[in-house]
């Protein structure tokens, strides 16, 4: 009977590693000679080699002269482990491939009958596909039986308690991190990131157990952890990409809706509306628009047909009407607020003559008290005592401040950064975001007509 002369369990005869901890046998074990299990009797003291110190167990270095306590050599157990890895390599590179699907793969008439439907179901099926590829991107990979055995080698392989052994580990962790993040985003490459970082979390709290404080192993641990953020972040970046072009194509399909809606009404003279906000502005006699939304609180249109001169023309005539207060005027857009506080929106498009009309009525608001809570202490209280409370709650709040000019938005913003609100800013002239060190966030936006939106939360 064998026993493996680092851990002491009993072996199979004519292993050449332990399966247990990995150490190699053959330098001590021979054809007459096993390894026996060593017993070790309580009263038994271990001590260290250059000094003479009693050493507690678990000890890698030597408190009283810093000698360096090894037990087994280095390279046997990272071996053993990479001998491992490259027998599951081998079998996985092995594995038949499955059959590649898509676009790429499809026959002339399969293509011709797919871009039909397409079009005849306003890209539905199109919609559907990005959806499940989005979708197929944010689930865990599915693993083959020999990744699995793979990924179990990388969680369960057991290394000796020794200096030389958990940082050859580490870095050996680190190339293989580093490797992955130098990839194209892929979310079986974010799988082995994560699995590796764990194992160097594991080895990493081992080492501050063993040798506390041990810089080289931290900055390892560092590197691999920054390593594995950027595969995240790249696969976060990718997904994004991904339901941004979803978002974009259902986007197409509702103004396309629209567009298709208002050619069918190229025929019939609009109407302009004798109610709500409608009759702030001029009317605009056309035979190609449609009114979307009209009431007391909001205006939406869509006019067709506006040339680009009628569409500076009309600029004029809203500016007669009194809409010039904190005016934006830009080559297709133009903005700007009445007496009244009601904002109007402007958009021209060249392409296709088209001139879309929003306008949003005033915030009433009124005396403002400014929160009591605890969350609401972070921030400093405004100036302004008139306002509208959105919302409020323990976890946070929305207010909308008013008589707030832009010069007293970027005093208030000032205050908040000097309350702690600089982690993670971001600072534009009408626009601030930004985190304390507790992980509060605070958004503050100027939203014209002397009107400063706040929005505190707590971390999610």
């Amino acid at each position: 009977m064998a026993f493996c002369r680092n851990c002491g369990k009993e072996m199979e005869y004519d292993g050449d590693f332990c399966q247990y901890c990995g150490t190699q046998q053959s330098p001590i074990r021979s054809e007459n000679n096993f390894a026996r299990r060593q017993q070790e009797y309580v009263g038994r003291v271990r001590r260290c080699p250059s000094c003479g110190m009693d050493l507690p167990s678990l000890t890698a270095v030597c408190p009283g002269c810093g000698h360096e306590i090894n037990d087994v050599n280095v390279s046997e157990a990272l071996a053993s482990f990479v001998a491992q890895l490259e027998v599951s390599d081998i079998k996985i590179a092995n594995c038949p491939e499955t059959p590649k699907k898509g676009w790429r793969t499809w026959g002339i008439i399969k293509k011709a009958v797919w871009i039909v439907l397409n079009l005849c179901l306003f890209c539905i099926p199109l919609v559907i596909y990005l959806i499940l590829k989005l979708w197929n991107m944010c689930r865990m990979p599915t693993l083959t039986v020999d990744e699995k055995n793979k990924a179990s080698i990388i969680e369960n392989f057991l290394f000796p308690d020794n200096r030389g052994v958990i940082l050859e580990v580490l870095l050996f962790i680190k190339a293989k991190v580093v490797f992955l993040a130098d990839k194209k985003a892929d979310g079986n490459y974010v799988y082995w990131s994560m699995l590796w970082t764990k194992k160097a979390e594991q080895l990493y709290q081992r080492a501050e157990l063993l040798f506390p404080g041990d810089m080289i192993a931290q900055n390892t641990y560092n590197e691999i952890v920054s390593s594995n953020e950027l595969v995240k972040k790249k696969m976060r970046m990718k997904i994004l990409m991904a339901g941004g072009t979803v978002a974009a194509v259902i986007i197409l399909i509702i103004v396309g809706k629209s567009v298709f809606s208002l050619s069918k009404k190229q025929d019939i003279l609009l109407e302009w509306p004798e109610t709500g906000l409608a009759q702030m502005i001029p009317a605009i006699e056309s035979k190609n628009g449609e009114i979307i939304y009209n009431d007391s609180e909001l205006f939406i249109a869509y006019i067709g047909g506006v040339s680009n001169s009628e569409y500076e023309d009309y600029i004029e005539d809203c500016t007669e009407v009194g809409f010039v207060i904190e005016s934006n005027r830009k080559e297709i857009s133009y903005e700007a607020f009445n007496d009244e506080g009601c904002r109007l929106q402007l958009l021209h498009t060249n392409s296709d003559n088209q001139l879309s009309i929003q306008i949003n009525a005033a915030m009433e608001m009124s005396n403002l008290t400014w929160p009591k809570s605890e969350i609401a202490k972070l921030l400093p209280v405004p100036e302004s005592a008139i306002g509208n409370i959105e919302w409020e709650a323990d976890y946070g709040f929305v207010i909308y401040v008013g008589d707030t000019t832009m010069d007293q938005y970027k005093a208030y913003v000032d205050a908040c950064f000097e309350r702690g609100f600089s982690e993670d800013y971001q600072r534009g002239e009408d626009y601030f975001h930004a985190k304390n060190e507790d992980g509060y966030k605070v958004d503050l936006d100027y939203r014209g007509f002397n009107t400063m939106f706040v929005r505190i939360d707590q971390p999610e």
